[in-house]
């Protein structure tokens, strides 16, 4: 038994056959992706890493699991080998990101590069590679594949299920007493509380030195328990922690306006993607793991020093462009913002100044939409209550306003320009 000191967890338990993914390169890698990318401009504290997000993701899934299962109708033997399967998906969930996260998806390869359509049809379809993608391939089909099959109870495919719900289990490795335990684990990993969230919401607060990502993480955990629905275990929260359950969804939203959205990383963020798009060799990531494996924060920074691109050495030089114009649609809602944007962005051009445009996008829920039922195979998840031995259990959407308040999506629109041309575009503006 290995254990890891983390600065937010404390002491976080790695079996030794857990050991053996940590050393393993394709994981090692995370160590050199940054977990916020180009945050860390405006928040210097926030230089931690994937590695470190996704062995705290491991460490929640576990604790979570602790509680809901203690009086689960299963046996021990089978509780231990889901755990196993549960315990690699948190720490594997994140496996296939590009360097400096999330930015560098506009990069990847198109999907049919992978070669992934025997695993699913979802693998088949007409579009970019994601992030997710690339993890799925990573578990099924790299040097990782082997080591989960050999040495845990569980086998690679049971831990690709549990990341990605379209993909169909190969036996009935998650069927107990007829029961289906799936989906329970996967909104573990997965769903509107999930351990991937209540890691990262909690360590980027804490290394960005905000106090907007601070939740009662212990109060949920302790009133999670399970629900039986059609012969199948969901994930519910107990009615006590609803209003802790509202407080978190409201802490996500406010991290996404004040740290994810903020302006310096998201100027940089749209430089990078103008690098890409200048650049005379077209740039794209590579499709083939070996090679994708060496794609690092490191990796991307060489090449950007070595660039004689005018955007290139921009960020080299931390030479941002300047924030002169934005607006929220919360205050004018999103018609009324694209048409304010357009008249700025054009008399800017009008006027020989070059400008960049940034549209950041937020939602509260990324699984619940008013107006689309279950676009995607998501499990639902419920609420809880026993009144004079009287059970209930009720979809959470049905229990708490805040998804309904901010089910539509939020934007905010910015226009920057180089700084030495703030002040010919503040008084034509």
């Amino acid at each position: 038994m290995l254990e890891i000191r983390d600065p937010f967890h404390g002491f976080i338990a790695v079996s030794s056959e857990e050991e053996m993914i940590l050393k393993n390169p394709c994981f090692q890698r995370l160590r050199f992706i940054k977990q916020l990318g180009f945050t860390e401009l405006s928040f210097p504290g926030a230089s931690h890493s994937r590695f470190i997000h996704s062995l705290g993701t491991c460490h929640l899934v576990s604790k979570a699991f602790d509680v809901i299962f203690k009086n689960a109708p299963c046996s021990q033997e089978f509780k231990n080998k889901i755990k196993q399967s549960l315990r690699l998906a948190g720490l594997l969930h994140d496996i296939g990101h590009g360097p400096l996260s999330h930015v560098t998806e506009v990069v990847m390869p198109h999907l049919s590069t992978l070669n992934m359509s025997k695993i699913s049809s979802e693998f088949a379809e007409d579009r970019k590679a994601g992030h997710e993608d690339f993890s799925i391939k990573f578990i099924l089909e790299s040097s990782l594949t082997k080591i989960i099959n050999d040495n845990f109870k569980c086998k690679a495919i049971h831990v690709a299920c549990l990341i990605n719900n379209n993909l169909k289990s190969t036996d009935d490795f998650f069927i107990h007493n007829e029961i289906d335990y799936r989906p329970i684990l996967s909104q573990l990993v997965s769903s509107e509380l999930d351990m991937d969230r209540m890691d990262y919401l909690q360590r980027d607060s804490y290394y960005c030195g905000t106090k907007y990502g601070q939740i009662e993480f212990d109060w949920i955990l302790n009133h999670m328990t399970w629900y039986n629905y059609k012969d199948a275990m969901y994930l519910s929260l107990d009615r006590k922690a609803l209003y802790s359950f509202d407080d978190f969804l409201l802490s996500r939203h406010n991290m996404y306006l004040m740290v994810y959205c903020h302006h310096k990383a998201v100027v940089y963020d749209e430089m990078l993607k103008r690098y890409f798009i200048d650049n005379k060799n077209p740039f794209s990531l590579p499709y083939d793991l070996e090679e994708y494996s060496k794609c690092t924060d490191f990796w991307l920074y060489q090449i950007l020093s070595e660039s004689k691109n005018t955007w290139a050495q921009r960020i080299n030089k931390q030479q941002e462009f300047s924030r002169i114009k934005e607006w929220h649609s919360a205050f004018l809602g999103p018609n009324e913002v694209k048409d304010e944007a357009d008249k700025v962005e054009k008399n800017l051009k009008d006027n020989n100044i070059e400008c960049i445009r940034s549209s950041s996008k937020m939602k509260m829920s990324s699984y619940y939409n008013l107006e689309v039922k279950n676009p995607k195979k998501i499990y639902p998840l419920f609420v809880s209550s026993q009144e004079n031995d009287i059970f209930k259990a009720i979809p959470i959407e049905e229990c708490t306003d805040i998804f309904k308040k901010y089910a539509q999506s939020r934007y905010i629109v910015r226009i920057y320009v180089k700084p030495e041309d703030v002040a010919k575009a503040k008084k034509i503006l």
